[in-house]
């Protein structure tokens, strides 16, 4: 083994901030924390190098230079790996990194005869720093465990005997009972029995999940009633409760938790700190007439002070309850960067379709002078069978009969338009009005509709036409009204309906901009200039549904997918995801991200003032380098610990004064 492969274990995970580095460079061990263990072997190191410093200064009739010699051994023993990081950190050129400002200030302090304050530095250091990778460690566990709704135990079925076993040995194929009051343990299907699911463990909507035979259930939803016997389909760690805390993890580990505005204060804070030291080391002896040992001992508080990771400990705590109380409310981030720019959102536009109505067209009436109503849609569900359109599936659902497949031949679909086919050798076109011009087939003015509606022509002539309508969620005039309260200047909706027709939902929903008639085209350039005419650092979120707005989503900062939670099953390809389907959710995550922002520019306020309070009385010979390291780590300790009030907040009225209701 090399020299610096002995460095190299030796410094172990010193080379980062508790907590926050570790976290941020990806090179995370098991777990949420980043941090270093706080085990058996640490415990001994600082016992011992507490006892052995004790014992220098206690026994008075140790001899020279014993007792400096025994205070130097303490540090060693409590901070030989402090010392091994400072060594990697100076050959990588960091040469203002935590480990080497510490190690400096301790063995400079051993040098000017200041072995005792040298000592408890590493000492205190090493003790407060490990205290914080425990706090960080326990409190982030304690996010995972408020949002993890896995069953520990499930109840097997074999040979008609019930026998309970860890729901991770469970594997597909297994029958298993679940009682009311149960969680289901893995996703699964009903085989026998019904009754109701409660969803919101897994971020689902507060109404209860009706459920029968031949339904699909996830894992950690809770059986409200009826007995079910159900049939696994995919073992524990495939399944829907898993799969939200994988996306809660991998949504920590994208993107850095130091807010935008504070990167660049941060990337000051040190060389001006340690510009200060060396100049409050050559100053005060030179105008104030001070002892030049004295004043180097006040410099060493400063290079001590000028670690900027009591302000940084507690800011991957903030995102991690931030993104396990927004999975707790069933929206999904999916990294860190989302959260900084949802805090940031100045306009929010919407797809009508799927979002602010519940994405689910219904055959309203049928109009046609040709044939029976009943008829008409047979022959529409028939030319349709081939497409996977919201339009298809409605008409096809209204239907409700069998479909003829030998009938249909030559079957063509033209996206956003409709469809061409033969059935029974008759062709047969079912589409917009576009898609009819298109194909010279002539609509009566009167038969002409601002209205949701799909045209069919049988062998070139005009034969009616199908009016369909989709029903506004519950909660989307009240979360529109929502997204103003949070700051929202802006809310625009988007839709392919005629301009009559989104006149009336804007006018329902109190939205004053709206863009009719838009293909996915007309979509993306409308957002494109949405998003042009933001202010500098302000952000555009754009909400669609999984069945709509194409290429859309990467025009502005933020896409979101409204979708249910089923959607744990399937890949998140958007920045953010609803899993509940409702419109509120919407302002709650710009809430629950503000919130977090405020939070964290106050702990690195706070910390920085305390920073500052020791400078001050540093600089007039007060404070002592083992008093400054504690104030330091307690400041860390308190913003770590206080970071738990995120997982507290309601996700509404975030800011300043969101954060002084909690």
């Amino acid at each position: 083994m090399s020299l610096k492969e002995l460095v190299e274990k030796a410094a172990g995970s010193q080379t980062c901030c508790p907590g926050e580095s570790c976290w941020e460079s990806g090179d995370r061990p098991p777990g949420i924390a980043g941090s270093r263990e706080f085990g058996l072997s640490l415990i001994i190191r600082l016992l011992v190098s507490a006892l052995v410093f004790a014992a220098a200064l206690v026994i008075k009739a140790i001899p020279e230079p014993w007792p400096l010699i025994m205070l130097a051994a303490a540090a060693a023993v409590s901070g030989y790996d402090l010392l091994a990081a400072a060594i990697l950190a100076l050959i990588r050129g960091d040469y203002l990194n935590k480990c080497v400002l510490i190690s400096f200030s301790a063995i400079l302090a051993f040098a000017i005869g200041a072995g005792r304050e040298g000592a408890a530095l590493i000492l205190l250091f090493q003790l407060g720093s490990s205290l914080i990778d425990y706090a960080f460690a326990r409190t982030g566990q304690n996010v995972l465990d408020a949002v993890s709704c896995e069953a520990e135990t499930a109840r097997i079925l074999r040979d008609g005997a019930e026998s309970d076993v860890p729901a991770e040995r469970l594997v597909p194929g297994n029958r298993i009972v679940i009682y009311p009051g149960e969680r289901v343990p893995c996703d699964c299907i009903v085989l026998d029995g019904g009754g109701s699911l409660d969803m919101t463990p897994l971020g689902g909507g507060s109404e209860p999940l009706f459920i029968a035979e031949g339904d699909e259930i996830l894992s950690g939803c809770v059986n409200l009633n009826g007995t079910l016997t159900c049939e696994v389909t995919a073992a524990q760690a495939d399944s829907a409760a898993a799969a939200l805390i994988q996306a809660v993890d991998a949504a920590t580990r994208g993107g850095s938790s130091v807010p935008s505005l504070a990167t660049r204060f941060l990337e000051l804070y040190t060389p001006v700190i340690v510009v200060l030291a060396v100049i409050v080391a050559g100053i005060l002896p030179l105008v104030y007439k001070i002892d030049i040992l004295q004043a180097i001992r006040r410099a060493l508080v400063f290079l001590v002070i000028a670690n900027p990771c009591a302000m940084l400990a507690a800011l991957p705590l903030i995102s991690f309850c931030t993104v396990g109380k927004a999975a707790k409310n069933g929206i999904l981030f999916s990294d860190i960067k989302t959260i900084q720019n949802a805090a940031r959102t100045a306009a929010v536009a919407f797809d009508k379709t799927g979002t602010l109505t519940d994405g689910t067209p219904r055959v309203a009436s049928v109009k046609s002078q040709r044939m029976d109503a009943d008829i008409f849609i047979k022959i529409a569900a028939h030319a349709l069978a081939y497409s996977d359109s919201p339009e298809a599936r409605a008409i096809i659902a209204s239907y409700g009969g069998t479909i003829y497949i030998e009938l249909i031949e030559d079957f063509a679909e033209f996206p956003d338009l409709g469809v061409e086919v033969n059935i029974d050798g008759v062709r047969i076109c079912v589409g917009s009005q576009a898609l009819m011009a298109e194909k010279a087939i002539a609509i009566p003015e009167a038969d002409k509709s601002d209205e949701w509606a799909v045209y069919l022509s049988i062998a070139a002539e005009y034969a009616g036409r199908i009016m369909l309508s989709e029903t506004l969620r519950q909660d989307a005039a009240s979360g529109v009204a929502e997204l103003a309260r949070q700051g929202v200047d802006s809310v625009i909706m988007l839709t392919g309906e005629a301009a009559s027709s989104a006149a009336k939902t804007a006018s329902d929903l109190n939205i004053k901009e709206y863009y009719s008639e838009c293909e996915r085209e007309q979509m993306l350039s409308a957002i494109t200039d949405i998003r042009h005419g933001l202010p500098p650092r302000r952000t555009m979120m754009f909400v669609g549904s999984k069945d709509s707005a194409g290429e859309a989503h990467t025009a502005a900062d933020i896409d979101v997918a409204v979708r249910d939670v089923q959607a744990l099953n399937s890949p998140f390809t958007a920045d953010m995801t609803i899993l509940n389907g409702r419109v509120s959710e919407i302002a709650t995550a710009i809430g629950l991200a503000q919130y977090a922002e405020t939070f964290a520019y106050m702990t690195i306020s706070g910390v920085f003032i305390i920073k500052l309070a020791v400078l001050v009385l540093a600089a007039l010979g007060i404070a002592t380098l083992w008093f400054a390291v504690f104030l330091d780590l307690a400041a860390a300790l308190a913003a770590i610990l206080l970071s738990i009030r995120v997982l507290n907040g309601d996700g509404r009225g975030g800011g300043f004064k969101g954060l002084l209701r909690r």
